[in-house]
């Protein structure tokens, strides 16, 4: 059941999004997994519509594939998807901080900074544990 805070304005769509994405990035969901609504609906305690917007939405972003009346599956991600997702996060968060600090966003600026060296660190941790491996 997801745990809902009634003070979070954002639609429950979004919500619902972001858990079935955190789900698929960390393994909870496998790849090949199907992705069935109304499970996921009794297990989150949501309605078909929020889980089936979800769906839709990272089957753009090609987290799930959806197979003609077959159904949702989850998709499988190689560790090169991974890194290219990353370096792109990586490079776009730099620009985003370029930009605040040219523009003078002074507490915008900060946050940005520690973000994309958290990011970076993060980074170069994969990478050398990917590197290193015996």
């Amino acid at each position: 059941m997801l745990n809902l805070d009634l003070q979070n304005h954002r639609p429950l769509r979004e919500i619902v999004y972001e858990e079935l994405k955190r789900q698929i990035l960390v393994g909870e969901i496998a790849p090949g997994t199907r992705m069935m609504e109304v499970e996921l609906a009794e297990e989150m305690g949501v309605s078909r519509t929020p889980i089936r917007e979800a769906i839709r939405k990272l089957e753009k972003e090609g987290l799930v594939t959806i197979e003609p009346r077959r159904g949702a599956y989850a998709s499988e991600i190689s560790v090169k998807d991974m890194v290219d997702v990353l370096e792109v996060r990586q490079d776009l968060e730099g620009m985003a901080s370029r930009s605040c600090r040219r523009k003078g966003h002074g507490r915008r600026k900060t946050g940005l900074y520690k973000s994309k060296q958290r990011l970076r660190r993060r980074y170069q941790t994969w990478q050398y544990g990917r590197d290193n491996k015996v």
